[in-house]
């Protein structure tokens, strides 16, 4: 009697009732969560599901491929993992919501740290393996190689500068202070732009990790423009590696 009454006296009308109500908690709940989990899972969880990635990868291949083909792919595993989660952040996340994620995006300065030594180093032993072990390979295999090669240089790089993105929106937003009855924060002045997204801080972070510069954003906190001069000399230090060891694996090519 009410199974008949709630969803009607034939099978097929049950059927239609039942299939109508499970679409609409999927839309209410489950698609509502899925559009929004990305923009908000914290910096930390990001962080375990690339290098859960990383180590699948580094596990799938075994002993098919030699150590520097194995070793780069799980890198490249972890990193694009990484990156992908990350600027599905940035482009999800609305600026409103930006001040109160912001801390929980940042990874922290020991982690921050980390990452970018990591990726440094990552990046520069993938193209020293390469240099060293280049002349041994032939065919497909050189071209499967010097193609992970240039992969883990820039998305080493590329990890860098968005680490960096998330620590400079979290040190805007860390400090605010109430005037005329609304929360302001500050630390960078982003010309005809109150409420600066994730975009702004990709824009400050980058352009000074290639141009060495801050353009037309002002620094004015004496905290960030630490982390500035950090962020300079590091690039500096990476750009100019990475470029080094590049000529030399061209013009090693070249000669062959």
């Amino acid at each position: 009697m009410i199974i008949t009454y709630y969803f009607g006296d034939s099978k097929k009308d049950q059927f239609d009732y039942l299939f109508s109500r499970t679409l609409d908690i999927i839309k209410k709940y489950v698609l509502k969560v899925r559009k929004n989990w990305i923009s908000k899972v914290d910096s930390h969880i990001r962080l375990y599901i690339s290098i859960g990635t990383g180590i699948g990868v580094f596990f799938i291949l075994g002993d098919l491929q030699k150590a520097s083909i194995h070793w780069m792919a799980s890198w490249l595993a972890f990193s694009g993992m990484f990156l992908f989660l990350s600027w599905m952040t940035i482009f999800k996340c609305h600026p409103k919501e930006l001040h109160k994620i912001a801390e929980k995006q940042d990874s922290g300065r020991s982690l921050i740290m980390i990452l970018i030594l990591l990726a440094s180093l990552v990046s520069m032993i993938a193209i020293i393996l390469f240099y060293k072990t280049s002349a041994e390979m032939k065919g497909a295999e050189l071209t499967i190689h010097i193609l992970l090669t240039i992969f883990s240089a820039i998305f080493a790089w590329w990890l860098v500068h968005t680490t960096f993105t998330f620590k400079y929106a979290h040190l805007y937003y860390a400090v605010g202070e109430e005037k005329e009855g609304r929360q302001v924060f500050g630390g960078l002045d982003f010309p005809d732009e109150s409420t600066p997204d994730y975009l702004d801080f990709c824009y400050f972070s980058f352009v000074l990790g290639t141009t060495f510069q801050v353009s037309d954003v002002n620094i004015t906190a004496r905290h960030i423009r630490r982390i500035a001069l950090l962020h300079g000399l590091l690039s500096f230090f990476f750009n100019t590696i990475i470029l080094a060891l590049s000529i030399n694996i061209i013009a090693g090519l070249i000669q062959k």
